[in-house]
């Protein structure tokens, strides 16, 4: 919780109205570092596990504070901005009990206005993918594959990327075996880095069930995309890299994202999608920003 103490009554109501067939506790962590806020939690002190962060470090950290004081073979990340529609939970803990070679497996995801939402990233999130063209990208995603981001068949499909954070269901054994989230990312791309080494060091694989299904308000806990938001998305994508990587691929990386960016931002103007013409504006800018004060600092290395 990040102060979206109306989304996280609406959340879990939608928990307790729509899971079935699982036995569940409720872990609450409060990244608000805010005593009213903590104060308002309370009216779930009888259903729910309610723990205070002492200091805001960060999604991936206060879901590892939860996963401590967790005990069952499951754990459930599930955002405060999300509402179950139908019993997803046990569609997908049902799933994981069917597969001993899958890891982790989250839902269809959609908007308030039931519109398809991010689901999952289909492919890997690496150095080679990003280095493919923005038109490549831009076709992919709109045309050539309509599975990129979203599940619309009626069966399982496995993914190669990542499954988004807002609802990723995983076994709590392979969680504590890689060390949960890595901390050193504040917000953003945590769950990428997740998915990866759940792949890469445990071997696992990762599915889409799409007949389990939430809404995801996207946006409850920090808003809507600002130069604030897409910083610190930057941020995280390249800490991402950083990891995964070293510095001078993390920095490619972020080059080949700022260019696509600016040039979807200027292919959405030109289809008249304003809205996601400035988002994609707003997300180079910011890109472009961390990658001139990084490189800055890290030019003489490079030579």
């Amino acid at each position: 919780n990040y102060f979206s103490f109306n989304y996280l009554q609406k959340s879990i109501e939608s928990i307790k109205e729509k899971t079935k067939n699982v036995s569940y506790e409720i872990i609450i962590v409060d990244n608000s570092v805010d005593d009213n806020e903590f104060e308002k939690l309370q009216v779930f002190k009888n259903e729910a596990v309610i723990i205070k962060n002492k200091n805001n470090s960060g999604f991936g950290a206060g879901n590892n504070l939860g996963a401590k004081n967790a005990s069952g073979k499951y754990l459930l990340f599930l955002n405060a901005d999300t509402i179950l529609l139908n019993n997803a939970i046990d569609m997908m803990v049902d799933f994981l009990n069917k597969h001993d070679d899958v890891g982790i497996v989250g839902p269809n995801i959609l908007t308030i206005n039931l519109t398809p939402n991010t689901s999952y990233e289909l492919i890997d999130k690496s150095y080679k993918n990003e280095k493919k063209s923005v038109f490549f990208d831009f076709l992919q995603k709109h045309i050539f594959h309509k599975n990129y981001f979203y599940n619309f068949d009626k069966k399982p499909l496995e993914i190669k990327g990542y499954i988004c954070g807002a609802c990723l269901l995983i076994r709590t054994n392979a969680f504590k075996e890689i060390s949960g989230f890595d901390e050193r990312i504040f917000m953003y791309a945590e769950e990428t880095l997740l998915c990866y080494q759940m792949k890469s060091k445990l071997h696992y694989k990762m599915y889409n069930i799409p007949f389990a299904k939430i809404i995801h308000y996207e946006g409850g806990s920090i808003g809507e995309m600002s130069e604030k938001k897409a910083e610190i998305f930057a941020e995280g994508n390249f800490n991402y890299f950083l990891i995964r990587y070293n510095k001078k691929t993390a920095l490619r990386c972020i080059k080949k994202i700022y260019i696509r960016n600016k040039r979807k931002a200027i292919i959405y103007g030109f289809f008249g999608k304003k809205k996601n013409s400035q988002n994609c504006y707003i997300l180079f800018k910011a890109f472009f920003k961390l990658y001139n004060l990084v490189y800055g600092k890290s030019k003489k290395t490079f030579k």
